[in-house]
């Protein structure tokens, strides 16, 4: 059976072409919904849905001048690669410009894009926001060790959950933000 024998699709094709739209967030409010697309192709762009009018807005306008990729996984084990902040203000997704990969927030506010400078990464993906906003944890490889990582927003500095051999992945925060929860591959 088709996906609309099961509901409405709340990001339906353009053109009749069909579309992928992995990795979808929505706001606090309820009233939007973030996701990658492939409207345009590859690379994946990132779009912000609005649910109510269906109307849907292309951020990070100018992508391929400063991202060039947005890793989703792959179709057998599809990563979640956006993060919307508590607050609903900033969107969170992993990124690859000049085969770096790096952390980038967008400000849904004033439509800037901000380059966290994570140095000795070769992956960062899955990003999480703390409950108050002020950090992001990701899931990180570094030195071909993949590990959950946090971020702090305001100094840039990281520190690492886990250093295990073992690859850990999809990092999410409690709601006090005390802990956090992640999936790893157990041997």
């Amino acid at each position: 059976r088709e996906p609309s024998d099961y509901g409405v699709s709340l990001t339906p094709a353009a053109s009749g072409i069909p579309e992928f739209t992995p990795s979808p967030v929505f706001t606090p409010d309820g009233r939007s919904m973030a996701v990658l697309s492939t409207r345009q192709g590859h690379p994946s762009i990132v779009e912000l849905y609005d649910l109510a009018s269906g109307r849907r807005r292309r951020l990070v306008a100018d992508a391929f001048t400063r991202v060039e990729n947005i890793p989703l996984g792959n179709f057998t084990n599809l990563a979640r690669a956006l993060a919307v902040s508590p607050d609903g203000t900033r969107l969170a997704f992993g990124a690859q410009k000049n085969h770096r990969h790096t952390l980038y927030v967008y400000d849904l506010r004033s439509d800037k894009l901000r380059r966290l400078e994570l140095p000795g990464f070769q992956q960062v993906q899955q990003p999480a926001f703390s409950p108050d906003g002020r950090s992001v944890a990701f899931s990180g490889m570094k030195d071909s060790m993949t590990d959950i990582h946090v971020v702090d927003l305001e100094t840039g500095g990281v520190t690492a959950v886990t250093s295990d051999p073992q690859d850990d992945q999809s990092p999410h925060f409690s709601p006090d933000g005390a802990s956090i929860v992640y999936s790893s591959e157990v041997q």
